[in-house]
């Protein structure tokens, strides 16, 4: 936190246990890593912010390749007093099942969210 302003996160997971399973089938071997930061920029009633997610890691360890999720999220919100808040935000994904080989594994989406908090 920078002078009640700025606030930044990080934070990042690594297994490096997750490939020694031993199959049948001829795999490589995938060690799950993911990361995520955020950023928030507070200056009087606004709040401004984004998000970011990686994550990879073997699924299915019959089939090669990794899943792989990478997201973004990009909001704002506004207060009018102390019990009431307006916010909106977008988020945006990309999914590939053990590796995206095929069309039918691979997802991507949008989620547009607008609304407001109101406390008694």
């Amino acid at each position: 936190m920078l002078a009640n302003t700025l606030y930044l996160g990080a934070s990042v997971t690594y297994d490096g246990r997750s490939g020694l399973q031993r199959v049948a089938a001829p795999v490589s071997r995938s060690n799950a890593l993911g990361y995520s930061t955020s950023i928030n920029y507070n200056t009087g009633p606004w709040t401004v912010g984004a998000y970011v997610q990686q994550a990879k890691a073997e699924g299915d360890p019959l089939r090669l390749g990794r899943d792989d999720l990478r997201a973004v999220q990009l909001g704002a919100s506004y207060r009018l007093n102390t019990r009431v808040r307006f916010y909106a935000a977008g988020y945006f994904y990309r999914f590939h099942d053990e590796g995206g080989i095929a069309d039918q594994d691979r997802y991507r989406g949008r989620v547009f969210l607008i609304g407001s908090r109101v406390t008694l």
